[in-house]
């Protein structure tokens, strides 16, 4: 749950977020790492659904999901539900929207059945993430990602890290990574640079 928050904390990035965001995860990656830390097929369920929360880089995050998913088919619904629901936001932020949907579809139907005893928040959140993006390119120019190309579209309105993750549902560490990728492939070095590229390409 603490690892969640960190997550949900990048994610808002209100003030005085990130600093708490980052003192938590520091505290929580001390604790997983300790010795005596349980070895347990639960153990290691709750280690990976920790690290999967906490780690700023996607591809990152999904290796920790994956070694997640398997180990909570014999978790509880509620567990199952939370692997999911953590895949499938790394799926998004990587740009893997077809897993994403088919992920959002099991915890949809897993929580229509267990009724109102589950909220069903996290789902409106996660379908309002797939379907309020702005969609990209089909084929993004440049050598983008689609995912790039929708990062470098909202940098060229004028939007920060943290505001161009509001708009995708991604964190402002995740838009940094795709910001430093995009601008690699663009040849330019800054921001400015980087809208004018845009404009040109007609992504703006």
């Amino acid at each position: 749950a603490w690892a969640e928050l960190v997550f949900r904390l990048r994610c808002r990035g209100e003030p005085g977020d990130v600093g708490l965001a980052e003192e938590l995860a520091a505290l929580l990656r001390r604790t997983l790492e300790r010795e005596d830390w349980p070895l347990s097929p639960a153990g290691r369920l709750h280690r990976h659904m920790a690290l999967g929360w906490l780690a700023e880089d996607p591809t990152e995050a999904l290796a920790h999901w994956e070694r997640a998913s398997p180990l909570a088919e014999r978790a509880s619904v509620v567990i199952r539900i939370d692997v999911w629901t953590g895949t499938f936001w790394t799926l998004l932020a990587l740009d893997e929207r077809e897993r994403a949907t088919e992920l959002l579809d099991r915890v949809r139907r897993l929580r229509d059945r267990l009724g109102p005893a589950v909220g069903h928040g996290d789902v409106a959140k996660m379908n309002a993430a797939l379907t309020e993006a702005a969609p990209a390119p089909a084929t993004p120019p440049a050598g983008l990602t689609p995912r790039e190309a929708e990062v470098l579209a909202q940098v060229a309105k004028g939007l920060s890290n943290r505001e161009v993750g509001e708009a995708l549902f991604i964190s402002a560490k995740t838009v940094s990574v795709h910001v430093t990728n995009l601008m690699a492939k663009l040849g330019v070095n800054n921001r400015t640079a980087a809208v004018a590229r845009a404009r040109e390409l007609g992504l703006d």
